[in-house]
């Protein structure tokens, strides 16, 4: 599933300021920080790749 595709509430970025770093999954904390992906790869993809 592509960010794009979650409800906005669900995304890394926004749950992140919602409910802080501790409410996140490893997986969303990174995807967080990377922020966006590449004409590659999605951010899910290159976050799954580095854990």
């Amino acid at each position: 599933m592509k960010i794009q595709d979650k409800f906005k509430d669900d995304r890394p970025r926004e749950k992140l300021k919602r409910i802080g770093a501790s409410g996140l999954t490893d997986l969303e904390l990174l995807m967080a920080i990377i922020g966006s992906g590449n004409a590659k790869a999605d951010v899910g993809t290159l976050a799954r790749k580095v854990l």
